[in-house]
């Protein structure tokens, strides 16, 4: 007996029944199964038992039993196009919430693309080149007077000898910038900008090479590679290997070889570059100082790392070099030579380098702006789903009555919630087609409309959060109805629905004032950046950049010397055109961001940095620009001229004289024989962003020169020519000095307002005032359709109430405070709630400016009566079209 008791049926056709059967026929199938087979066993009919078993398990292996079978999935299949039948005949009777829901939404991830567009192409930065993990830029972090500097231009030797002194580094790339001219094949003299570029950099930077080797393009010194723009512009074409281009460069002429081309920096590329020379014509083009000194700043170096390299580690090592290099001068701590990720280089403004910088905290402004809208948008669903439950409610119970259960009338929610939102997003591609030209402008960007994968799964993330959050709620709410209870009174049974619409139109205000507010404060700032007195006067200033001269002596102070030269023959031309009431030249101008910098130190080795200009003796008068102590030197000697330098205000507290005018500059490496002949008040020569530096003007650069150490510029040495003009007839105006231009320069005239070089200044600031105005206009458009449909909801649920007011004796006047006091709470605490984030935000951004304005209460008093302006004139429709029914029709309705 023991032994029957042991005996089961074969494992696999157990293992195979539970395969094949469905869950609900598997217990009786099974259970019949086992009966027959202990049966058989009880009787010793062991083999006989066995064998019916798997005839039992293979007979009822039929359509109707199999897990395969997909009729339920064909009935689901059913149902689920039902549902969507039914969502789409509740769309169409319900046209007027449609439109506005569909209008939202449509909106709202239109805005989302642009913003994700936008950011998408901000943080793609570098990321095109394969090994851009293990590459860094060199920079120095200096300290000198309490003073700190982040420089990503350094001197050419530290370059080098961290080449030498750091064999595990695999690549450094040296890239300085230069410009010279070329002759056209029509014996026309252009203008060429170069990189002198290690050979590494091809190899080490992933820029698409278009013609030629890249491996061999930059192995000898007179080799050179093309930049697309370049080739073609030359030679037309592409196919230029073997030709020759003739360069001239400080007098003398130079034969290249092109042995390729180079693509044009992309869009996403902070390294910017011109046409490509090796860095081995360093000593044609750099004098034995720039070359030598450590405190002669120009050129940027990058390092490409093993991976398995620590770079916390090689900068530990930094220290000793520098100690080595800089030898008595060397102060711990005032020089420090720090690894830059090329991923932090864009969004790293502090790190100043001639790259192409981002602002990252627009970019995140305008990435939460998008969700925030995308929010709004499904908001406004939410809030007129719940508004509609009323209509809903009857519905609901009748579905419940006839057999329907919870997760049915969820889906049919939701289905809802999905069919409009995936109609909503084919429309948001058209919007956004349309708006796209418009953003780019604004945002200064080449955006297009390309269906990535990126953006594809953007979408679909999008599409799937906002038709969960638009329908998550409506769904399980209205599911939860008591049919007894909705089909007696029509009325919702869940809880908090009052209180989440009231949430909802308070986050609706909030973002609404928020970003009112914040546009305002924005258009504010702007306004007082270029409506601030920045201590001269540049109104019908117009100027003009001249060519290089093409003989010179002296190195930088040459060159700045001979430019002045040629400048003085032009300015005696344009003197004789009535017009032009004030003539003078400078190597800097005003609306450029970045003076010459120059820095020297005093006999305590403390180290000085100034701003730098070398001017004509007018331009003190030309500019108005105060003296407070001295003279300028349109009246000064010529001895004067020839040695004086003018200082500003904060060059002197620099120095500390006692006795400013007459005095001189006491340095360690002595200045040239020069004087101080006057101090100019501080004026704000560069962008608003900075403090005032401090600043020195020559007429003649070679005394300056002799006393400093270090040099620092973000383009050549070039003098401008600047011009007060009367533009009331500005046409023949320019057409004078284009004449005179031509009787002078081969070169292509090109004569610009210092006015608009001015405003370029803040025209990052200016584009993203330009799209959080586009974009709040849609967050306000959004706001006041769901305020629209919300009102019309709310007002009609009220018809009943307003009825039996009336009846009993109130006017019109005392319906529209009823139905306007309904939002004033709502907007009330949207405003206290939207005061403080607007002005941490602001101050956050306010912070990016040395000179700005206070935000104040006046801002917000603003945006909250636009806001409640805005709120009257939705609502005022539907609240004059309650107050004027009949109020027996509106109680008979009820």
């Amino acid at each position: 007996m023991s032994k029957t008791k042991n005996i089961s049926p074969p494992s696999w056709a157990e293992w195979f029944l539970k395969f094949y059967c469905k869950e609900e026929f598997l217990e009786e199938i099974q259970g019949d199964a086992y009966e027959i087979f202990e049966r058989l066993v009880a009787s010793n009919e062991i083999g006989k038992a066995k064998i019916q078993f798997i005839w039992n398990v293979l007979r009822f292996c039929r359509w109707s039993n199999m897990k395969l079978n997909n009729r339920s999935k064909f009935n689901q299949f059913t149902m689920v196009k039902n549902n969507f039948k039914i969502a789409y005949r509740n769309l169409i009777r319900n046209r007027f919430y449609t439109a506005i829901n569909l209008t939202g939404i449509s909106l709202g991830i239109a805005c989302f693309i642009l913003t994700f567009l936008y950011a998408q192409e901000e943080y793609s930065f570098d990321k095109f080149h394969s090994n851009y993990d293990n590459i860094y830029r060199v920079w120095v972090h200096e300290t000198y007077d309490d003073e700190e500097y982040f420089e990503a231009t350094i001197p050419v030797i530290l370059g080098q000898t961290i080449k030498q002194d750091f064999p595990e580094i695999e690549e450094t790339i040296q890239m300085r910038g230069g410009l010279a001219t070329y002759i056209s094949d029509s014996q026309e003299k252009i203008e060429l900008y170069f990189e002198m570029v290690g050979e590494g950099f091809l190899k080490t930077f992933d820029f698409k090479f278009l013609v030629g080797d890249r491996n061999t393009a930059l192995d000898k010194l007179e080799n050179i590679v093309l930049t697309e723009k370049q080739a073609l512009k030359q030679f037309g074409k592409l196919d230029v290997l073997g030709k020759t281009v003739n360069i001239i460069v400080d007098e003398k002429e130079y034969g290249y070889l092109v042995t390729g081309v180079v693509q044009d920096p992309p869009a996403n590329s902070s390294i910017t570059y011109g046409s490509l020379i090796s860095d081995a014509n360093n000593e044609r083009f750099m004098n034995l100082q720039t070359r030598t000194a450590w405190y002669n700043s120009s050129s940027q170096f990058f390092v490409e790392l093993n991976p398995n390299i620590s770079v916390e580690a090689l900068e530990s090592k930094f220290p000793e070099m520098v100690k080595r290099g800089l030898g008595d001068e060397y102060e711990e701590g005032a020089f420090i030579v720090k690894l830059q990720p090329l991923s932090d280089v864009h969004f790293n403004e502090k790190i100043e380098g001639e790259t192409l910088y981002g602002d990252l905290k627009t970019v995140r402004i305008l990435s939460i702006v998008g969700f925030v809208i995308l929010l709004l948008a499904g908001i406004n669903f939410i809030n007129l789903a719940v508004g509609q439950s009323l209509k809903r409610a009857k519905e609901v119970g009748v579905r419940k009555v006839m057999g329907a259960y919870k997760h049915q009338l969820v889906s049919q929610f939701l289905g809802e919630s999905f069919l409009l939102t995936f109609m909503a997003m084919v429309l948001s591609i058209g919007v956004c087609s349309l708006l796209i030209p418009s953003f780019n402008q604004f945002a200064d960007k080449n955006l297009t409309l390309d269906f990535s994968w990126s953006l594809v799964s953007a979408l679909g993330i999008a599409l799937l959060v906002i038709g969960l959050l638009s329908g998550i709620y409506p769904a399980f709410v209205l599911s939860s109805f008591n049919p007894v209870a909705t089909l007696k009174s029509a009325k919702m049974s869940g809880k908090g629905k009052n209180g989440l619409a009231y949430s909802l139109i308070v986050v609706q205000f909030f973002a609404a004032i928020f970003f009112v507010s914040s546009t305002i404060i924005m258009k504010n700032q702007l306004s007082y950046l270029t409506e601030k007195d920045l201590g001269y006067e540049a109104e019908g200033m117009v100027y003009m950049i001249l060519p290089r001269p093409e003989k010179f002596e002296n190195g930088m102070a040459g060159i700045m010397n001979a430019s002045g030269l040629i400048a003085d023959q032009l300015i005696t031309r344009l003197n004789q055109i009535p017009a032009i009431s004030g003539a003078t030249y400078a190597n800097n101008y005003f609306g450029e961001n970045d003076w010459m910098t120059l820095s020297y130190a005093d006999l305590e080795d403390n180290w000085k940095e100034f701003s730098y200009n070398s001017v004509q003796e007018d331009f003190i008068k030309v500019f108005d620009i105060e003296i407070i102590e001295g003279k300028g030197f349109e009246n000064a000697t010529e001895y004067e001229q020839r040695t004086g330098f003018l200082i500003n205000e904060s060059f002197a507290k620099m120095v500390g004289l006692e006795t400013t005018v007459g005095g001189k500059i006491i340095s360690k490496r002595p200045f040239g024989e020069h004087q101080i002949i006057g101090v100019m008040k501080d004026f704000n020569f560069e962008s608003l962003h900075k403090r005032i530096r401090p600043l020195m003007l020559s007429m003649n650069a070679a005394p300056v020169f002799e006393g400093v150490e270090g040099i620092s510029m973000s383009r050549g040495v070039r003098a401008t020519v600047l011009l007060k003009a009367n533009l009331e007839n500005f046409s023949v105006v320019r057409s004078q000095i284009e004449t005179a231009w031509e009787e002078r320069f081969a070169e292509p005239f090109d004569l610009k307002f210092v006015d608009a070089k001015l405003q370029a200044l803040y025209e990052k600031e200016r584009n993203t005032n330009a799209m959080l105005n586009l974009i709040a206009g849609l967050a306000i458009t959004i706001a006041c359709l769901g305020l629209l449909g919300l009102a019309a909801l709310t007002i009609k649920n009220k018809y009943k109430e307003i009825g039996i007011r009336k009846v009993l004796g109130a006017s019109s006047i005392e319906v529209f405070k009823l139905l306007y006091k309904l939002f004033m709470s709502p907007i009330i605490v949207a405003f206290i709630i939207s005061v403080p984030l607007t002005v941490y935000v602001m101050n956050s951004w306010l912070s990016n400016f040395a000179y700005q304005i206070n935000v104040n209460a006046f801002h917000f008093v603003i945006a909250a009566i636009g806001t409640i302006m805005l709120t009257l004139v939705v609502v005022s429709y539907q609240a004059i079209k309650a107050a004027a029914t009949n109020p027996v029709d509106t109680i008979r309705y009820e």
